[in-house]
């Protein structure tokens, strides 16, 4: 394993200029960089929203890099730039993809955000690598990640940029942050979109599920896609979740204001079903 191949320019922060007086933050996913963020991101500046992708500790240098790394440092990144956005627009939305999506979780349970998604959140995961990762760090330091065939309609270069594997004991520190999260679902009160891709190999498909169930917010929808690996946000249906984000982040305050049973969304073009 490559721990210190270079990466391309999309691997890096990127910030548009909007039209509007809000902003949305993008948030990676673990030993991601913005370049997974990078067309919503396109999308979204298209729309009039400043947008900001960070990078966080640790990512878009080599494994060595993060595995000197910890979810306090991750998650402080993702605050600072938030405050930032804070400062300086009226309305702030925070986007994450994979452990992203429980940073931002993290932020709408603690900052005044205006709106909050996710796409493939680990609330609960497949493996059960993290709670030995104690164990397993003795004996190995990198895990590779297993490769999987490109799928028709999947876009990749350059928007795959990221680590080969990922260092073990980051592995604990990402259930750290996960076990954390889930303590203060409760305190997510924001309108939340919570997409989630069926053909993840690495999330559970009880997470979208419990995540609806958690969260305080008022206004909650579940997008299932059902043609999608783990990163949807470049998978077939990737057109799909871009524009169903940009409905939401336009959605009218009264209608967020104001539950009903509409408020839980068949994703009509997946074949998706909702709890």
């Amino acid at each position: 394993m490559d721990m210190n191949r270079t990466m391309n320019l999309y691997a890096q922060p990127f910030f548009f200029e909007g039209t509007k007086d809000e902003a949305v933050l993008l948030i990676h996913g673990f030993t991601g960089t913005p370049a997974q963020m990078r067309p919503l991101g396109d999308v979204l500046k298209g729309e009039g929203y400043a947008v900001r992708g960070i990078l966080l500790p640790g990512h878009g240098t080599n494994l060595k890099d993060m595995e000197r790394s910890n979810w306090p440092e991750w998650l402080g990144a993702a605050e600072d730039a938030l405050e930032e956005l804070l400062a300086k627009y009226g309305k702030v939305d925070v986007i994450g993809f994979s452990m992203g999506g429980l940073i931002a979780l993290n932020l709408a349970a603690r900052f005044p955000v205006h709106r909050v998604a996710t796409v493939s959140a680990p609330i609960r995961l497949q493996t059960l690598i993290a709670p030995l990762t104690p164990v397993l760090s003795l004996f190995r330091r990198y895990q590779p990640w297993n490769p999987e065939p490109k799928i028709e309609g999947e876009v990749r270069e350059p928007y795959t940029e990221g680590y080969p594997g990922f260092p073990v004991r980051c592995a604990g520190q990402l259930d750290v942050l996960r076990r954390r999260t889930l303590k203060r679902l409760a305190d997510v009160k924001a309108p939340v979109l919570i997409a989630q891709s069926c053909m993840d190999s690495t999330v559970d498909l009880v997470s979208p599920y419990y995540l609806y169930d958690h969260v305080s917010s008022v206004y909650r929808e579940v997008l299932l896609l059902e043609r999608s690996r783990h990163n949807a946000l470049l998978g077939p249906e990737r057109e799909h979740l871009q524009a169903d984000l940009v409905r939401f982040f336009g959605l009218p305050e009264e209608t967020v204001r104001e539950e009903s049973k509409h408020h839980v969304r068949k994703a009509e073009a997946t074949g998706g079903k909702t709890p």
